[in-house]
Parts: structure tokens; sequence; C-alpha cells
């Protein structure tokens, strides 16, 4: 009996022993979950590889591995928020914000020489204090590659993320205040992206168009091949922090524009979401910037006093601009200009004409059917007459007597009187002009409109891109109802707006 008993203490001392061990394993797991994050950097860049070729400059400048990682997703993620700009603009770079970066990695600095010692990015080297980070990009062997995931688990890293977003929460509470009637629906958590739809969307349009790019007789083929790839790798990305991650938005800009998720999504992926299951439909002014433009024309708006029954002033819209402005000697030109008794005919005539060529959404088509014979390629059709009317708007005054800026001259010849006044306000400051037109659009949208819909009935959702709101079907009639209403009242213009029916290709089939 004796020898019976020993045999089961035996045995459920083993159990035991066995139990506790695989507890502890069981916690450790839970442990390195809670502390895991899932990174994404260039296919082809082997970190290990990197760290052991140059482990003497690595580890003798104490570097670890896993912020070297965070650093190398931070670049791919602000490539992937301003895809946009760089399409555009043909820059390669992006900005890295050193104070964001301290915040997660105080030794930043090291990490980004380290990176570029070793040629796996490169950098602009031009920074403006306060209005421009240094720019970064992965080098020719890096760029245009598919994106990995890489999992790190670093409790320190972890933590240093967490508190920096903590941080990042607070600071953007304190500067939406008074906007819980926008934010809350980023808060809640509820919008959502088809991933997997809108990325077969972004596989098929990315073989279009590496098609004509090799259809194309060009010589750096390769190099927008890769460009495309990349294109394609960041929509993707973005398209996944929308389901994974906190929304993070704020105002930026003297626009006070309100940038979120979606607004520097491509439209095209904005067919793919939903908000709490349901399907989406987007309101669009039409021509918000040219049709905002008539507002200047009214010397009220650059004047402190208020006449009764007009609404729309620069001071209300904007202290700070107002002050700024009305402290500048040129601002007493452009009010003498508009009450001119000799401009006050021609202000009349030019006033109702682009007025008629806006409301009646005719104003681009004007444009390209005066311009096009003058300028085949870079007016020859909607997309290139816009962008080609936002540069004769916002050229420099010094700008314009270039030969690149002479479609600057035909508009002169067709609206000299709003030719003059608009060199006017650029010459207190060339930025101004779009600024103020954004600063009218986000007061009109985000100020007057969102808050009016939210009076009437905080359950509408309105997720705001600049000029458009996007809300659940159902409730288009009662936006739509409340955009006409206050865009009329504020400015003395009915504005013409577009639907487009947000559904998910499964849902549209």
């Amino acid at each position: 009996m004796s020898c019976f008993y020993h045999d089961r203490i035996l045995v459920y001392s083993i159990t035991i022993k066995w139990l506790l061990k695989r507890g502890m394993y069981y916690k450790q797991l839970k442990k390195e979950k809670m502390h895991e994050m899932r990174f994404r950097i260039p296919e082809n860049l082997n970190i290990d590889d990197l760290v052991s070729q140059n482990g003497y400059s690595f580890y003798n400048n104490k570097l670890k591995k896993e912020k070297l990682i965070y650093i190398c997703d931070a670049l791919v993620k602000s490539r992937a928020k301003n895809w946009s700009k760089i399409e555009k603009t043909g820059s390669q770079f992006a900005p890295l914000s050193s104070e964001l970066l301290k915040e997660v990695v105080y030794d930043y600095r090291k990490y980004l020489d380290f990176l570029l010692a070793n040629d796996i990015i490169l950098s602009d080297n031009y920074w403006i204090e306060g209005e421009k980070c240094i720019g970064y990009c992965f080098n020719r062997l890096y760029g245009g590659q598919r994106l990995k995931v890489v999992i790190v688990n670093n409790y320190s890293l972890k933590k240093a993320r967490n508190r920096s977003i903590k941080r990042r929460n607070e600071m953007l509470k304190k500067s939406t205040w008074g906007y819980k009637y926008l934010t809350k629906w980023w808060d809640s958590g509820k919008l959502k992206i088809d991933y997997e739809a809108a990325s077969e969307w972004l596989d098929e349009y990315e073989k279009i168009k590496i098609n004509k790019i090799n259809m194309d007789s060009v010589n750096n083929k390769e190099e927008r091949i890769k460009r495309a790839i990349e294109t394609t790798e960041d929509l993707k990305y973005l398209a996944l922090l929308i389901n994974q991650e906190k929304a993070y938005y704020s105002f930026s800009g003297y626009g006070h524009r309100f940038y979120n998720p979606i607004t520097n999504l491509k439209s095209e992926l904005r067919k793919f979401l939903t908000y709490d299951g349901q399907p989406l439909i987007e309101i669009d002014v039409k021509n918000s910037q040219p049709f905002l433009i008539p507002n200047l024309f009214v010397p009220s708006f650059w004047e402190n006093s208020r006449n009764s029954g007009e609404k729309l002033r620069l001071k209300d819209i904007d202290k700070e601009l107002n002050r700024i402005i009305n402290n500048n000697n040129k601002l007493k030109d452009i009010v003498t200009f508009l009450k001119t008794p000799e401009s006050l005919d021609q202000q009349e005539f030019e006033f109702k004409k682009i007025t008629d060529l806006v409301m009646t959404a005719q104003f681009y088509e004007y444009i390209q059917l005066h311009f096009e014979s003058l300028y085949p390629e870079r007016f020859n059709n909607r997309k290139n007459v816009k962008k080609e009317v936002m540069r004769i708007f916002y050229a420099e005054n010094i700008d314009v007597h270039k030969p690149f800026y002479k479609p600057s001259k035909t508009f002169q010849s067709h609206f000299p009187y709003v030719f003059e006044l608009l060199r006017l306000i650029k010459e207190i400051e060339y930025t101004f002009l779009p600024i103020i037109l954004q600063r009218i659009e986000s007061y009109l949208l985000l100020d007057v409109i969102c808050k009016k819909i939210s009076e009437r009935d905080s359950g509408i959702l309105t997720l705001t891109i600049h000029d458009s709101i996007i809300t659940t079907k159902g409730n288009e009639s009662i936006v739509e109802e409340i955009i006409l209403h206050e865009i009329e009242s504020w400015t003395g213009y009915k504005p013409r707006l577009e639907m487009e029916d947000l559904l998910p290709l499964k849902m549209a089939a």
C-alpha cells in the first residue's frame, strides 16, 4: 500500500509541476501577446541581415532592432498618408516629425543616421520651422516594394508608444473642444472598410496602371512602375488602418481643415466604407473654391463693421487671420478698389458673369472652351482644367509674368476685375488667398452646417472631406436641405450639390 500511495503522490507531483509549467507558458504567451506590435516595412528589407552586417556601428551606438523597425514603419506610414501629395508633386520624400518620433524613440536621430549611413533611406535635408519637417524616402533598392508585416514584442517600446498615443489623444481632445458633433463618429469605431474587396480593386487598378506605363514610350518606366506598386501598398495600408487603429483626426493649417482617416483615402475606395454596417452616401458641394470667390467681392467681408443683412465676414470666420490682414496697410487697397465708382459697373458685370458660370456648374467648361486652343496639353480635360485654374488663382504675383504662367494673362483678359482683386489679396501674402477660401469652406461646412445637422438630429452621421459630407443612406434629404439652406443664407447663393452612393461592390451587384 505504501508503494501504491508513493506512486500516486509522484504522479500528482509530476502533474502539478506540468500544470504549473503549462500555466507559466500561457502566462508568458499572454504577456507577449499584450506587448505584440505589427509593423510594415519593405519586403526585401532584412533587418536581421542589416544589423549583423553592421554589428559594430549598430551595437556600439546601443541601438535596438525593435526601434529600428519602428522608424522604418513610421516612414512607410507617413508615405502612405502623403501618397496623394507625392503623386501630385512628383517628390519621393515623406515628412517625418522629429517631435513625434522622439516621444517613442528618444534617440531617434541615431536610427535615422544609421539608416542614412547604410543607404537604406535618403533625405531631402530641407525643413522650415513650424511648416515643413525633413523629408525621407527609401532608396531605389527598397522603394517600390511590397510591404511585409514584422511582429515585434517589446514592453518598453509598447509602453512608449502607448504613452505617445495617450498624449496625442489628450491634445486632440483640447484642440477639438466644442466639435464633439464631428469627432464622436470617429471615436465610435463603427466606420469600417471592406479590406478584402478594397485590396482586390487596388490590385486590378495597379495592373491597369502598369499596363498603361508599359505601353507608353517613356524612358523612366521602371521608376513609374515602382511608384505604382508603392501607391497600391500605401493605399492598402491606409485602408487597413481604418479597421485596426483608433481613428486619428485633427484640425490642421490656417485653413482650419478637418483631417481624418478618409480625407487621404483614394476616392474610389470610399465605395467600400460602411458605418455600423449601413451603406453610405456622399454629398459634394460642386466647384467649391470658385463658388466662394464672389464672397470676396463684398467690401463688408473685409471690414469689421456690420451692416444689416450681411453675415459672412472674415472677422467672424477667423479672428487671427482677420487681425493679421487688418494690420497690413494693403487692406485699404482692397476696400478702396471694391468701392471705387469706376469699377462698380465692371464689378457688377464680372460678378454676375462668374457667379452665373459657377451656379450653373459651367465655370470649368468655360475655361476649357477658351483656353484649350491656346494651351492644348494643359486644358485638354476637366482634371487638368481644375489644376490650372487653381494655379491661376494661387500663383505668386511675381510669377504671373513668367512664360509658364501665361494662362494667368489669358484669365486676366476674360476677368480683369476678378484678376485684380486676387492680385491685391496676394500682395498681402500670396498664401492668404487659398487660406481664406479654405477657411470660408471649413467654417460653413464644419462650424455651421454640421452643427445645424446635429441640432436637428444628433443621430445623423456627418463624416466630412473638406467640401463634402458623408452620411448614411436615408438621411441624405435632410443633409441636402440643411447644406442648401445654410450656404444660401450665408453667401446669398444656392450651391450645386452632387450625390453619390458609396455602396460596396457586393451591395451594388
